[in-house]
């Protein structure tokens, strides 16, 4: 039976005492990057062109495909999928700056690709 003070129980109680503190520091990084990371993909947004009418969108980028964004989720929509323009808050948007801004495709196959 080993005691309280014992090399072996010592040991032991330094290594919870090390795991929590690494628990916890992990904890806050956490935090931090993600208090962090909000300024950045509320920033993206705001840079990427907003167009009110699919017609202003393709007169903005006649060389790319104008997609359906839905702003609040950040997927965006090809012409011919059912949310195109169907959701309640969204924009028209090129392409290649939804890609850059970190968009992401909705899961239906591009109409006339399948």
């Amino acid at each position: 039976m080993r005691q309280e003070g014992t090399p072996a129980f010592e040991r032991s109680r330094r290594d919870i005492d090390s795991a929590k503190a690494t628990t916890r520091m992990i904890a806050r990084l956490f935090i931090v990057l993600t208090l962090l990371g909000a300024p950045a993909t509320s920033w993206a947004a705001a840079q990427l062109p907003l167009f009110p009418s699919e017609r202003a969108a393709k007169q903005a980028c006649p060389n790319d495909i104008v997609v359906w964004l839905n702003t609040r989720s950040g997927i965006y929509h090809y012409k011919g999928q059912p949310w195109y323009a169907t959701t309640t808050v969204g924009a028209y948007v090129c392409k290649a700056e939804a890609d850059q801004a970190g968009k992401i495709p909705g899961d239906l196959p591009i109409p006339g690709r399948q």
